[in-house]
Parts: structure tokens; sequence; C-alpha cells
């Protein structure tokens, strides 16, 4: 969760305030989380401005997990997924149909967007990649400060995702083409 809060505030960080607040963990408890990321490199600390942000490390979390867990999109397993975060939901004061609602809303547009961001000022979009089968397997995301990433840009922003997202898919396809073709017996 601190991680993703991190995440949210990009380059120009978040105060240890407004995590607490945003997380619920009091100042002493997020205190020693922060510590402990930051000496495994996963945040760093602004030494001036003393505001946290995702540290050089977490890009090599993803890099691990390549292709080993694809995201899945059925109606019924998101069903799930919603009910089975249904307390994580309440934390950030949502409920279950309104999530649903904007996962449905996400699939009719073929893009999300968060005009309320998880930290105070924020906005966020993303557009899913989706495998060579039209299975969303990951996604791609935005998230920026509110004046930056306004409703007006939203169409461009949107398309530039789409666009990096369709060459994903386009990567993916000959990929699999690839493997499907190396996997055949010759002869």
């Amino acid at each position: 969760m601190v991680l993703r809060l991190l995440a949210a505030g990009q380059e120009m960080g978040v105060r240890l305030t407004d995590l607490a607040a945003s997380s619920g963990l009091n100042r002493a408890t997020l205190h020693r989380i922060l510590r402990v990321l930051v000496d495994e490199g996963a945040v760093e600390q602004d030494p001036q401005t003393r505001r946290y942000m995702i540290g050089p490390e977490v890009s090599l979390f993803g890099l691990a997990r390549t292709a080993r867990f694809p995201i899945r999109g059925p109606e019924d397993e998101a069903r799930q997924v919603i009910a089975e975060n249904g307390i994580r939901l309440q934390g950030y004061r949502l409920d279950g149909d309104a999530v649903a609602e904007q996962v449905r809303m996400a699939r009719a547009q073929g893009f999300t967007y968060a005009p309320n961001g998880i930290v105070r000022g924020t906005r966020a979009v993303a557009v899913a990649v989706l495998d060579p089968a039209g299975h969303a397997i990951a996604a791609i995301s935005i998230a920026g400060m509110a004046n930056r990433l306004t409703a007006a840009r939203l169409p461009q922003i949107v398309c530039l995702l789409q666009e990096q997202t369709a060459s994903l898919r386009l990567l993916l396809s000959e990929r699999a083409r690839r493997r499907t073709g190396a996997s055949r017996p010759s002869g």
C-alpha cells in the first residue's frame, strides 16, 4: 500500500503526513516502514524536501515476474476480485458496486480515468495491455498532478497510451508466433 501511494506521487514525492493520512497508519509505524524501504532501495527520500518517492529497485520487481501471472478479465473473476478486496476497498472509501461500474466503463471506453487520485491533488489514467487472444494481462498507467492531467488532455494521453499498448500487443503476438513456430516439429 505504501509503495502504491508513493507511486502516485511520482517525481514530486509524497510528504510523510500525506502518506499517514492516505494510508491510515500512524506516523511512527509509517516512518519505520519507510526506513526499511529506503534501506532496501525501494524508496528514496529527497534530502531537501524530505518527500518520499519510489526508488530504483522497484522496477526490478516487475521484471522478475515476466509472464508468470496473467491478469484475466472475465466478469465472474472481476466480481470475485472485488469481493475478496472488500475491506481494502473500504480503506479507500470505495464500495464494490462502484468499482464494478468502473470496470464496466473501462471495458466500454477502452481506458479508465480517476479524476481523484490516491494522493490528494493527483489524477490517473490507465489502458489495458491485451495478449494476442484479447485478454488483459497488464496495464499502462499514468498518475500525475491534477493540473497536468486534465480532462482536456485526456484524449491525447489516452491515445498515446493506446499506441503503446498496441505496440506491446504486437510484440507479444510476434513472441507467441515465434514460440509456436519454434515448438513445431520439423520435417
